[in-house]
């Protein structure tokens, strides 16, 4: 297998990241996240997918309601 087939999600989602953060969108272009189970994992993806200037969080669902309090205060 070539070095192409060794791309795993984690990076796959870091490279798409960085390459949506090139430019600003205009608000009728903007991407609205919507997160469901926000612990590690899902508060990770919210943050690296927060870089990008088209995207902003709508709304966060956890009911573990610490995992919840936690992904407002780092979205907002």
């Amino acid at each position: 297998m070539g070095a192409a087939m060794n791309v795993n999600r984690r990076n796959f989602l870091f490279a798409g990241g960085g390459a949506l953060m090139a430019h600003a969108a205009a608000p009728s272009d903007q991407i609205v996240l919507g997160v469901i189970g926000s612990g590690g994992r899902g508060t990770l993806v919210m943050t690296v997918f927060q870089k990008d200037p088209a995207l902003r969080v709508g709304a966060i669902c956890d009911v573990y309601e610490p995992n919840l309090e936690r992904a407002v205060s780092t979205a907002f």
